[in-house]
């Protein structure tokens, strides 16, 4: 083995730093838990409408399984945090999709969001706004 073959303490801080970053993001999206809680609703109402085509049958669908989900994190005596943004971005996408008829509208308040955020970067890095 060559000193270039060899691994470097910078090496192995620099994985050691990125499995924190990673952790961290993990616990952040509230661990594997947080992240099914966050899209089985959605992932449900795209099932069911795909399959039945009947968008209140997969509105009602997405809202009690988001639903369930909280009540099961109350019963733990668990954080709410991660499974209330569940059912708050559940219900907006609801009512958009409820509203338009529409359940490509589902995932309007989602973008919308996004839109928003990448706005605000743009003009805050352009205003050199760290």
């Amino acid at each position: 083995m060559t000193s270039l073959d060899k691994p470097t303490s910078t090496d192995q801080d620099a994985r050691a730093s990125k499995e924190v970053t990673e952790a961290a993001l993990f616990e952040a999206f509230g661990g594997l838990r947080g992240m099914v809680e966050t899209v089985l609703p959605g992932l449900l109402f795209v099932t069911i409408f795909t399959i039945n085509k009947d968008l209140k049958s997969s509105a009602i669908a997405a809202l009690g399984v988001s639903l369930a989900l909280v009540a099961v994190r109350l019963i733990r005596r668990d954080t709410v945090k991660h499974a209330f943004s569940g059912v708050f971005g559940v219900a907006f996408g609801v009512v958009f999709a409820m509203m338009t008829g529409n359940a490509k509208d589902f995932y309007l308040p989602g973008m919308l969001y996004t839109l928003g955020l990448a706005l605000a970067y743009l003009v805050t890095a352009v205003a050199g706004v760290p």
